[in-house]
């Protein structure tokens, strides 16, 4: 599959419109006036709400197997270029991200409706969990697809140790002790190089 073909992909662009337009619907709608209305009509609309938002994140796993198999089809020519590469990894990651959305704009819905009845929302543990599910293939699916678009993050501080932290961390000894086991190991090496 091109980069042409995967913008065209019918299930990737349909499940990328159904977010965006989920988003638009209840970022735009006046919901909040009908949460006025009677106990009946506020679990109508509840429900209808949760079911629909649960249902892009549930749909989200099913969307991503589908382009990956089609994607990596085994046999199939890999891309020539690096904007071609770029171009599907940008067109995957707007599909999580337009379901993250939507998943969002879902909870802060059933969020205010929660607040108004005073009660939990039937379908609020479905639409927690595929928040998660949603959260966690995205960090799988992008912790090994590297961008060459986007910049790099220039702090590092935060995501990684420097060695001989991560040493003591993992032997469970001091920074101090660490740092001198590191300078005996470089001693050595330096050593045997001659």
């Amino acid at each position: 599959m091109t980069p042409t073909t995967i913008r065209e992909f019918p299930p990737l662009q349909s499940a990328i419109a159904q977010a965006e337009s989920w988003t638009r619907f209840l970022n735009e709608s006046p919901l909040d006036a009908r949460y006025r209305s009677s106990e009946e009509n506020l679990a109508s609309l509840e429900s209808s709400i949760l079911a629909i938002g649960v249902k892009v994140g549930e749909m989200l796993p099913l969307t991503w197997r589908l382009t990956f198999e089609v994607l990596f089809r085994p046999g199939q020519e890999s891309w020539s270029a690096l904007h071609e590469f770029e171009a599907v990894r940008q067109t995957v990651h707007r599909l999580f991200f337009t379901a993250r959305e939507a998943l969002e704009s879902t909870l802060k819905i059933a969020e205010s409706m929660q607040v108004q009845s005073g009660r939990v929302p039937a379908e609020m543990a479905r639409l927690l969990d595929a928040i998660e599910e949603a959260r966690r293939l995205e960090e799988a699916v992008f912790r090994d697809w590297p961008s060459f678009e986007e910049p790099l993050p220039t702090d590092h501080s935060t995501d990684a140790l420097h060695a001989d932290e991560s040493l003591a961390e993992t032997l469970g000894i001091s920074v101090e002790e660490a740092r001198r086991r590191l300078e005996v190991r470089r001693l050595e090496l330096h050593a045997k190089r001659g």
